[in-house]
């Protein structure tokens, strides 16, 4: 998925009519110098009738002359065949050449430091993450040792652990329940 912006706004493309309209390839030279150094599309010819570049693009842009584009193309080259150092353009809706740039891998522009770093970092949070909920585990099945009560409910009664007195009060109560006050006639 890309983006190129300072194209021509609200552009139609129309690449069946205009050769590389809206085109975004990779080209076969490593220079933006000139055509020359852009070279043609980067595919290998004897496993094609037709470039496969040619409907590859975006399919309008925006107000402000922006266009979004996504698309996987297949060149006939073996998939270990790097893109690196090809040029890569993007045309306008009627097939010139709007923009160039030379494709590089990410860690070559100085960033594989940075990206080794984050990754560190990262790493090094996720542990702290995981320490800590363990950590968390362990103190909340600790507590809820030592929060146990002396209080047993059963469907039938109350039950004290250490033989309270409250228990025989309770079921002399549940007696009491059962038994009339007063005799009916």
């Amino acid at each position: 998925v890309g983006t190129a912006s300072g194209l021509t706004p609200n552009a139609e493309c129309k690449p069946d009519a205009v050769p590389n309209s809206c085109g975004v390839h990779v080209h076969e030279g490593s220079g933006c110098e000139n055509k020359a150094a852009q070279g043609n599309h980067w595919y290998n010819p004897s496993s094609f009738d037709e470039d496969p570049w040619r409907s590859v693009g975006y399919e309008s842009t925006d107000e402000i002359g922006k266009a979004v584009f996504s698309r996987c193309v297949k060149t006939g080259y073996p998939s270990s065949m790097s893109v690196q150092s090809k040029a890569f353009i993007v045309h306008e809706f009627d097939g010139s050449r709007a923009i160039c740039g030379k494709l590089e891998l990410y860690s070559e522009k100085g960033n594989a430091r940075k990206v080794a770093m984050l990754s560190a970092v990262c790493m090094a949070l996720l542990c702290i993450a995981v320490g800590y909920l363990k950590l968390c585990r362990k103190e909340r099945q600790e507590r809820s040792h030592d929060n146990t009560t002396d209080l047993e409910l059963t469907q039938d009664s109350v039950k004290y652990r250490d033989d309270d007195p409250m228990e025989k009060s309770i079921e002399q109560f549940r007696d009491d329940q059962d038994e009339p006050e007063h005799e009916m006639i």
